[in-house]
């Protein structure tokens, strides 16, 4: 746009005249431009016919037009900037801002704000105007470049800074966010879950499974008034989950009552190494025992052992916060207890074993400690130590550890070294960067959030008490980072606030969800112990919260995805919890690379004042597919488990190197044990072990922390007894094909021999074809084994497993007949009485019936027979008038001879079944076994005989007149011409050709009943070769004449 030729509307002296300079430099143009829109003016070019507006019209600022220069590109940038935002419903409101150099603001008040400045060296301060709090994204537009740049968001009930990047214009934009339709809710389930507190208030809670059955249960320290005589009070509550989303008081017959009571602290730890969480308790008045310390026995049961347990006898002072980990680096369990002003701490290295010796190197005896935390802040591979104030002007004490247990109070990084009511702090890693982040609490009124930069702390974010926030009566003692949407990033519960449920937006920012809206409705009655656990397993993060003087209640969160990863730890000397473990999650594929870093965590015992979560470490996905996970150990020892499938618990256990997989293997019908099953895992090779003759497997010492799948494979056709698949198998297809009979679900599988997912008689055929011994067609898998599951995967295999066993079924088996190889039917052997001696001639048929008696319910029959193929020659089996319904396979191999019967609807009848028809072939008194190996009636007894057939002399005497066709035919040098009389009589057989001549005479004489052949050798009468042709040999007997056709090629 031309400057000489703009012109501007506004009253810039404020004499009521509009003011019209005659020319400007472009610079001037735009920053008189910003001036005239942020003022609610508009400007228009010399021309009268492209303009931009403002307040009142936008304008067509048409950048084509041919007048206007296309490189001043910055008014394109401001007409972009306001045709981006609802400009029209902006008012001016320059008394919003406060600050050095130009700025002006225009607002929709509680909606939109667009602040400009302009030589601005300092920063400019937005107060909102409007008395809601609201929530607002905060982005910064260059008009020069015409580029947005996203800043934070910000809530309303604080000021805004402005820091604009240079003295040049900037424009901010400050617009409300709506609230993520996606956000968690919560429901109150204390009543439903049985956990019933008989106590005025409660103090501090500790989740850990005391029990070992995977499940979190809930241990309440009591808060009963301090006037109660010693010796009155009702001690503490430990609630066991019983797995189904309800819990049952134990602390009595558990024995972690602690009558002694008004316990502040207690965790769960393990100090004798023996992978179950031992208990240590604090009581917070003097004249009560200052500790209790109780062994677990691995069930959940507990004996006091502090006596036994190295402590010393300081005095009953006092303690309000415990702290547990490996302090010194020797991989056994240390523990602090904190003191009261004047009084030194009790800070003990554990020996592994259960036993304690009282060190020195961390004391902070002038300090009303209210709250401790350890965890390794400053990012050097040992637990430092965060401890809180109640009354004394110390600040927050940072205590740094040498690496050797001992600890050094440091200052001066940001944390605030000075004041009181810093009861506690509380820790994560908000912007996942990969080091924790500080929630300090109880300052005054309000929580304070510091961001950790390179051990360097620096506040960003403060979030109000309660609106009827009481100093005297109402703690802000705790908050509690976790991801409660599971969506890869820490959110914040403060539970003494008018908004309980902060989500992050991902930067590390906060913004709060209605307590109408997240369900974390109660009366805040000293809200100050707030632990996070997944009491029902469904993979998201509950709430469980302990007042001071109010009830407990437990929250249960409604997400419902699997967008979650969970981490049970065990330290490298086999201390459960792992706790100084750091954990780092990534984006799949991308382990180690720090900007796909999606969170960071470290196994803390203690989570702030009185307060311990469930030692599993939770992580959200996000709608990420596979994640990469990092654990390190405190002693520097590291794992790495890629492309890991989130929705799962993964157990980690430091210091295990290889994993075993133990497991059996049994058929589905009769759990009889399958010998020979080979069971392999990949990983960088292939490894495989087969199955022992009680079906049980070991594959050994394979290397932790890796996927495997196992999978089980035995090959087709093996260990395929002859009892097995039957015909009967076929039949009971058949049936459930039509409608007649229902399967079991593994029955289902054995018939889908065809593997389509459907039962048809199809499938009946192919079984029988298998039961009879046919070749098998191409999409039949009768005799393929199959196990259920197909296979089991780890990712990772994190701990050796035993009891992964294996379902085997054979394809074809429907009845379930399978049994280990050697072994008998399981129904028996019967005798076959119907089977007789006899004899025949040679060349006479014989027929051999075989009978079932009434009352069977057959619907199948498989029969074994065999005989001698040189005295018997098989012709065909045909069925009966009692079998025309039943389908009939059979199958032949030299001499044996195995038949298939098989329908749906039973045979109650008796008589005969089929019929074995034979051709006798043999000599004179040549004989054979018959042997009826197998005649078995559906899965019954299986019937067998023997018999002996004996030929009884030359054939037969043929009863009629017959001349064969020649063989070979067509002939080359000669064929032969077999024929038979039935009777002495004349016999001539001569050859003609086509045209009727004699071409030679081969038989003309008298000859007895029998059978006879004669060889032409193709000469004629004349011993001449005849030429190729057709020839017609013609047989004259009694009367008859028979003619056969001969083909002679050369």
């Amino acid at each position: 746009m031309n400057a000489e030729y703009a012109y501007f509307l506004r009253d810039q002296d404020g004499d009521g005249v509009v003011d019209k300079p005659n020319s400007a430099t472009l610079e001037e143009f735009r920053y008189a431009s910003w001036d005239i829109l942020m003022a609610g003016g508009y400007f228009v070019t010399g021309f009268g016919t492209t303009y931009l507006g403002g307040k009142s019209d936008p304008g067509p600022f048409n950048v084509n037009d041919p007048r206007n220069n296309p490189a001043e590109e910055d008014l394109q940038h401001m007409k972009a900037f306001f045709t981006s935002i609802e400009w029209w419903k902006l008012n001016p409101a320059d008394s919003l801002v406060t600050g050095t150099g130009i700025h002006y603001c225009l607002s929709e008040l509680g909606r939109q704000y667009v602040v400009y400045v302009r030589g601005v060296r300092d920063s400019v301060i937005l107060k909102f105007g409007s008395p809601a709090t609201k929530i607002y994204s905060v982005r910064c537009f260059d008009p020069r470049e015409g580029v947005w740049t996203s800043l934070s968001k910000h809530v309303s009930w604080t000021p805004l800074i402005l820091q604009p990047p240079d003295d040049d214009d900037w424009i901010f934009y400050i617009q409300e966010v709506s609230f993520d339709a996606q956000f968690p809710t919560f429901t109150d389930v204390t009543t439903v879950s049985g956990i019933i507190v008989e106590s005025s208030g409660t103090h501090g809670v500790s989740i850990a499974d005391v029990d070992g059955d995977g499940d979190p249960d809930i241990y309440i320290n009591s808060q009963e008034d301090s006037d109660i005589p010693l010796g009155h009070y009702k001690g503490n509550f430990l609630f066991r989950n019983n797995s189904d989303g309800t819990f049952t008081r134990i602390d009595s017959i558990a024995g972690v009552q602690d009558i002694a009571s008004y316990a502040h602290a207690a965790i769960f730890f393990d100090m004798d190494h023996d992978g179950d969480y031992d208990l240590a308790i604090g009581h917070g008045l003097d004249g009560l025992p200052r500790r209790g310390l109780f062994r677990n026995d691995g069930s959940g049961m507990f004996t006091q052992v502090d006596s036994i347990a190295g402590f010393q006898n300081t005095g009953d002072i006092g303690t309000r916060a415990i702290v547990a980990g490996d302090m010194n680096g020797d991989g056994f369990m240390d523990i602090c207890f904190s003191s009261w002003s004047g009084f030194d701490m009790e800070y003990y290295w554990g020996d592994g074993t259960g036993h304690f010796t009282r060190q020195f190197g961390l004391n902070d005896p002038a300090r009303a400690i209210q709250g401790m935390t350890m965890a390794d802040l400053d990012s050097d591979g040992d637990l430092d130590i965060l401890m809180g104030n109640f009354d004394t002007d110390d600040g927050i004490g940072y205590y740094q550890n040498n690496g050797e247990g001992v600890f050094t109070r440091v200052t001066g990084l940001g944390l605030p070294d000075t004041g009181n009511r810093s009861e506690t702090v509380n820790l994560g890693d908000i912007d996942s960067d990969g080091d924790l982040d500080v929630l300090i609490c109880g300052y005054d009124d309000h929580y304070d959030l510091y961001r950790n930069n390179e051990g360097h702390f620096f506040k960003i974010q403060t979030f109000p008490a309660t609106s009827y926030f009481d100093p005297g009566g109402i703690g802000v003692d705790n908050g509690a980072f976790g991801d409660f949407d599971n969506d890869g990033d820490l959110d914040l519960f403060l539970p003494a606030a008018d908004f309980k449920l902060w989500l992050n937006d991902g930067s590390g920012f906060y913004y709060p969800i209605p307590d109408s809206l997240s369900g974390l409705l109660y009366e805040i009655r000293d809200a100050r112990f707030p632990a996070l656990l997944d009491y029902d397993g469904d993979g998201d993060l509950d709430i469980f919260l302990t007042q001071h003087d109010g009830p407990a209640m437990l929250f249960r969160n409604n997400i419902d995805n699997s967008n979650y990863l969970r981490i049970r730890l065990t330290g490298v000397k086999g201390d459960v919890g792992g706790f100084g473990t750091k954990a780092w999650l990534y984006d799949g594929g991308f382990a180690g690379h720090s900007d796909h870093l999606i969170l960071y965590q470290e196994a803390m015992a203690s989570a702030g004042y009185c307060i311990q979560h469930e030692p599993v470490l939770h992580f959200g996905v996000g709608n990420r597919s596979t994640v990469d996970v990092v654990v390190k150990f405190l002693d520097g020892s590291s794992i790495t488990l890629e492309n890991v499938t989130p929705g799962q618990v993964l157990n980690i256990e430091g210091g295990k190197a290889s994993c075993d997989i133990s497991g059996h293997v049994g058929y589905y019908s009769n759990q009889a044990a399958i010998r020979g099953v080979k069971l392999t895992v990949f990983q960088d090779s292939l490894k495989f072990v087969e199955t022992d003759e009680n079906g049980n497997f070991l594959l050994a010492n394979l290397q932790g922390y890796k996927n495997y799948t196992l999978r089980p494979f035995k090959p087709p056709d093996s260990d395929v007894g002859e009892f097995t698949i039957l015909t009967y198998d076929a039949a009971l297809t058949a049936q459930a094909a039509v409608g007649l009979r229902q399967l079991t679900d593994y029955q289902t599988i054995a018939a889908d021999v065809n593997k389509d997912g459907k039962i048809y008689t199809y499938d009946a055929a192919l079984i029988a074809r298998y039961a009879v011994g046919l070749p098998k067609l191409p999409s039949s898998h009768a005799g393929q084994w199959v196990f259920i599951p197909d296979s089991i995967r780890y990712e990772p295999l994190d701990s050796d497993k035993t009891d992964q066993n294996f379902v085997g079924i054979l394809l074809g088996d429907v009845h379930g007949g399978w049994s280990p190889p050697g072994s008998l039917s399981r129904k028996g052997i019967k005798r076959y009485t119907q089977l007789k001696d006899t004899t025949a001639f040679s060349g006479k048929r014989i027929v051999i019936p075989l009978f079932i008696e009434e009352n069977q319910g057959m619907i199948s029959c498989d029969i074994t027979f065999r005989y001698d193929p040189k005295v018997l020659k098989f012709v065909e089996v045909t069925k009966t008038e009692l079998t025309q319904g039943f389908e009939l396979l059979y199958d032949l191999d030299q001499g044996k001879l195995k038949v298939g019967l098989y329908g749906v609807n039973p045979i109650n009848k008796a008589g005969k079944l089929v019929k074995l028809i034979f051709e006798v072939i043999g000599k004179l008194d040549q004989s054979t076994l018959l042997s009826l190996d197998r005649y078995q009636i559906n899965d019954g007894l299986v019937r067998q005989t023997v018999a002996v057939f004996r030929a009884t002399g030359e054939r037969e005497p043929p009863k009629n007149f017959y001349l064969e066709q020649n063989y070979p035919n067509p002939f080359n040098l000669e064929t032969v011409i077999k024929y038979q009389v039935p009777k002495a009589g004349k016999i001539v057989i001569k050859i003609f050709d086509l045209l009727g001549r004699e071409v030679k005479t081969l038989v003309d004489e008298t000859k007895e009943a029998g059978y006879y052949q004669i060889v032409w050798d193709g000469k004629d009468k004349m011993d001449n070769d005849v030429p190729s042709g057709i020839y017609l040999c013609r047989a004259q007997f009694s009367g008859y004449v028979q003619i056969q056709k001969i083909i002679k090629l050369r």
